[in-house]
């Protein structure tokens, strides 16, 4: 800068000195200049120059920190810089301008004539913390436009995180902020630049304008493609950059699911709104694909609904994304989960559907699927999936095996059924809790049970099962079989709170604790019913109190016990002692009875009438 005040430089060379201030150390000049008026008719300048500093403008790069040498004429000259820690910076071609380098080596050549300068870069090494490659190539600058170029470079190695800096101006704003944010790890090898034609044209999108290709192998990559969706990671993949993007992953994980080829393209950079279009497959545990749905913006729209589901078992997922980056909001999903062979728990209070098979497709609506098979209850099963507003609902239907039904629900007296009956269930899931519906006309099932509850294979008796959860520590069942019985069951914390078994039409409120029985019907049988105590008892409370029944009331005009016939009977029964607490109200006899079981069984009362 303070040897340029000494030099016969013409108006043009001080204006641009001024634009661009140049700084750093010459050595060795040799000037020669002839001049006429104001005008530099020949020069020569020959030097070295250390830790060379100069301003960006326009199209003119910046640098700083540079070393090498010039030997130039107003005919052309020749360029070469060998430094260490430097930078070069290119407002005009990069957003982010500035590259940083800790070894730049490079020889050019220029000649200028008819008011243009045409450079050869004859050979261009660099090395940095984001890169490393070579380059070579010709530019023409005429002074109309940014001016033409032919350019070929190779990178050895690269930072996948920095990949966003180099891509040039001419690509909308949006897509380097998506590369920024989406390319959070992994390096890249064997990458090639070609870049080739007038540069006003850039990025050639018009066929035959010129070429512009940038490739690369990308290893031990992390894609966050989308904001929300759970990350691609260490993919193996091929980068390419041209009129758009493409980067093609042959290999990679989604939690523990091992994805196939998958493709993530911006098909046009010059595209008034730029798509992110992502096309992959993955195939791996059912249980990552469902943690995969949880945590994707499907998990908010379906409220959740797959986190509390079990899976053991593979699948393999499809899944296409087309996502607006000026308005991800407005992303559109397509997708598909194959289920091979799965063993699945929808919801707790259900046993888990084993030899699962079926589709399930996913939107950014939420799921649905349209027949999924597997077994359930002893029996085939077929369950529809559908999505609407915050409400998930699973519809199922097929038949089951009485008797898995009474070991999974541990229900008294149905291990005392037999035979087989098709069933539908109707499941809603809001706010991660289910209400379910069970119907079944058992069809198909026998029952020995005294009356009202025995019944042939062919006669249909009405079931339906309710389970409603209030809130997530509550749930509670309700039953009705037929004009026969009502029940309401109530569990808490998983655990068996309190319940009311209704036979005939004996009231089917709740009791405050306990599971109560309660009978009324103009007749009762009690003999026949003394042979099917619950958990397989043939007497006393044992059976009954195991079952966690507190109450006993029967209510009717004729009852059968011990082989007599009682008129106008109310009895009321509580466990005691091993026992039975009995208050007795009939027109035969009225008073307090306590049986009590050990040994042969032990009976003693006050009575207030009896008719012998």
């Amino acid at each position: 800068a303070n040897l340029a005040g000494h030099l016969p430089l013409d108006p043009r060379s001080r204006e641009l000195l001024e634009r661009h201030k140049p700084q750093g150390q010459v050595s060795e000049p040799r000037v020669s200049w002839r001049k006429s008026g104001d005008n530099l008719e020949d020069w020569s300048i020959q030097a070295a120059f250390v830790g060379l500093g100069l301003d960006a403008g326009g199209y003119f790069p910046g640098a700083r920190g540079v070393s090498g040498s010039v030997d130039a004429t107003e005919r052309g000259g020749a360029l070469t810089i060998s430094s260490e820690k430097s930078r070069l910076s290119l407002p005009a071609v990069f957003a982010e301008p500035h590259m940083d380098f800790d070894r730049l080596q490079a020889k050019a050549t220029w000649k200028t004539g008819d008011g243009a300068i045409d450079v050869s870069l004859e050979r261009l090494r660099f090395e940095g913390r984001d890169a490393a490659g070579s380059a070579s190539g010709r530019y023409r600058f005429s002074g109309d436009g940014p001016g033409e170029i032919d350019l070929a470079g190779t990178v050895d190695r690269a930072d996948a995180r920095a990949v966003w800096r180099y891509l040039p101006r001419a690509v909308d704003a949006d897509v380097p902020v998506w590369l920024r944010d989406a390319l959070v790890a992994g390096s890249a090898a064997d990458g090639k630049l070609v870049l080739k034609g007038d540069l006003r044209d850039f990025p050639f999108a018009t066929p035959g304008s010129g070429t512009f290709s940038v490739t690369a192998r990308a290893i031990g990559v992390r894609l966050d493609y989308a904001p929300g969706w759970p990350a691609i990671e260490d993919i193996d993949a091929d980068l390419h950059f041209g009129t758009g993007m493409r980067i093609v992953a042959q290999k990679g994980t989604i939690f523990g699911a091992r994805i196939g080829q998958t493709v993530a393209e911006i098909p046009d950079f010059s595209a008034d709104e730029e798509m992110l279009l992502v096309r992959g497959e993955a195939a791996g545990p059912t249980a990552d694909f469902l943690r995969f749905v949880d945590e994707s913006p499907i998990g908010a729209t379906i409220d959740h609904f797959t986190r509390d589901m079990k899976a053991v078992g593979n699948g393999r997922l499809t899944l296409a994304l087309d996502m607006p980056l000026r308005h991800v909001d407005k992303t559109r999903v397509r997708g598909e989960y194959a289920f091979q062979n799965n063993t699945i728990g929808v919801v707790e209070a259900l046993p888990p559907v084993t030899g699962v098979s079926g589709r399930m497709q996913i939107t950014e609506h939420g799921v649905a699927a349209r027949e999924i098979t597997g077994r359930a209850f002893g029996g085939p099963v077929k369950v529809q999936v559908r999505t609407g507003g915050e409400r998930v609902g699973v519809a199922a239907s097929g038949s089951a095996q009485v008797a898995e039904v009474g070991r999974h629900f541990g229900w008294p007296l149905l291990d005392q059924l037999a035979g087989t009956a098709g069933w539908t269930a109707d499941i809603g899931i809001r706010k991660r809790n289910a209400d379910i519906v069970i119907e079944s006309d058992l069809v198909g099932v026998t029952s020995p049970l005294p009356e009202p509850f025995n019944k042939p294979a062919s006669v249909a008796l009405p079931l339906r099962v309710e389970r409603s959860a209030p809130d997530p520590a509550r749930e509670e069942y309700s039953i009705r079989l037929g004009e026969v019985a009502r029940g309401v069951l109530v569990r808490r914390n998983d655990s068996f709170e309190r319940g009311v078994f209704a036979i005939g039409s004996a009231d089917a409120r709740l009791p405050e604790r306990g599971l109560a029985l309660r009978i009324r019907a103009p007749k009762f049988d009690a003999d026949a019913w003394r042979n099917f105590q619950p958990n397989g008892s043939n007497g006393g409370a044992a059976g009954a109190a195991g079952a966690g029944i507190d109450s006993i009331v029967v209510d009717t005009d004729e009852l059968r016990l011990f082989g007599r016939d009682f008129r106008n009977a109310n009895i009321a029964l509580r466990p005691r002692d091993k026992g039975w607490q009995i208050a007795l109200d009939t027109r035969e006899a009225a008073g307090e009875l306590l049986w009590r079981e050990a040994g042969d069984g032990h009976l003693q009362g006050r009575l207030s009438r009896l008719y012998l």
